[in-house]
């Protein structure tokens, strides 16, 4: 049975579908599974997702009706194969480099405890040129941060992906980075689509509240930023981090201290993007507007170490209770 379980969920993808294909064929790692899942494409996708399956055995394609990406995710993991015991997500516009899946199963074999391994990404256009990220996208895109003496860190290479990790932002800017075990996955739950768009950040809260994921410094990913990205609604994607995030702080799953740091996770983002748009409004030239945001920022400050303070003192009191 192969190795490593390929899981390529798409709806309307014929555009990029072929490349991305393509890239799961020059792999130099070739003992892997790939199962596409057509969810519902009227656009002729699922035509060369077929046209793939009839040249490749190693390829199968499944149809189901239209349900969202996190129900093809499940769909597509439902149906490996049983042997297959690392997993990996590919979005149907991103592509991967001929080593991705060797460096990736390599780093699980070096590090057996960890429950998934994943690698650096770079940002292309829809033409398949470099894009370059803007202020808020280098916060949010594969910022390895950590929140520890109540501030912010940003994580060495050398260090693994734990909790605290993604509890302050999404490590992980796409599936196709990370290379999972199946057992580990199979246990934290499938993926969630009442948090969509950020179905994937909420599996890796879940999968690394009882695990770290290793961290391989090597860009694995050609991610696609384009209009059709869910990434680019900022609105939506603010909604839904909200909502992943009391989602989780709600949850009896996590420990305490779990959720303490999730808490703080939400406070920081908050401040950052206040002071990255001050930055802007700056240079806009927008004063006014600038000095609203400052105020912002600084007033998130006051209630995040209020809360930090309202903490001490109550375990000051379980203390002196004993």
């Amino acid at each position: 049975m192969p190795q490593i379980g390929v899981i390529i969920p798409m709806y309307n993808g014929a555009r990029y579908l072929a490349e991305t294909v393509e890239s799961v064929l020059a792999q130099t790692f070739a003992d892997w599974e790939l199962v596409i899942v057509d969810d519902g494409s009227t656009d002729g996708s699922g035509a060369v997702a077929a046209a793939f399956a009839a040249r490749d055995p190693r390829i199968r394609l499944i149809r189901q009706p239209n349900g969202g990406v996190a129900r093809a995710r499940n769909a597509g993991l439902h149906a490996l194969g049983s042997g297959c015991g690392t997993v990996i997500f590919l979005d149907s516009d991103d592509l991967w480099y001929p080593d991705s899946l060797q460096i990736l199963h390599q780093a699980l074999l070096d590090d057996p405890q960890a429950v998934g391994a994943h690698g650096a990404h770079r940002l292309i256009d829809a033409t398949g040129q470099p894009f370059p990220p803007n202020r808020t996208e280098r916060l949010y895109f594969g910022s390895r941060c950590s929140i520890a003496s109540w501030r912010p860190i940003r994580v060495p290479a050398q260090q693994p992906t734990t909790f605290a990790v993604t509890a302050f932002l999404n490590p992980i800017v796409s599936p196709g980075t990370a290379l999972l075990r199946r057992e580990p996955l199979g246990l934290a739950g499938g993926f969630d689509q009442t948090v969509s768009p950020l179905e994937d950040w909420d599996m890796w809260i879940r999968l690394t509240a009882r695990g770290y994921l290793t961290y391989v410094d090597r860009t694995v990913l050609a991610y696609r930023r384009h209009t059709g990205n869910a990434s680019t609604r900022s609105t939506i994607m603010a909604a839904a981090s909200e909502e992943t995030r009391r989602k989780h702080t709600r949850s009896t799953l996590l420990t305490p201290e779990q959720r303490t740091l999730l808490e703080d996770g939400r406070s920081w983002v908050a401040i950052l993007l206040h002071w990255i748009w001050a930055q802007e409004h700056w240079e806009r030239r927008r004063y006014r507007t600038m000095v609203g945001e400052v105020w912002r920022a600084s007033r998130d400050v006051g209630r995040l170490y209020a809360r930090r303070a309202s903490r001490r003192w109550a375990a000051q009191r379980v203390w002196v209770r004993r």
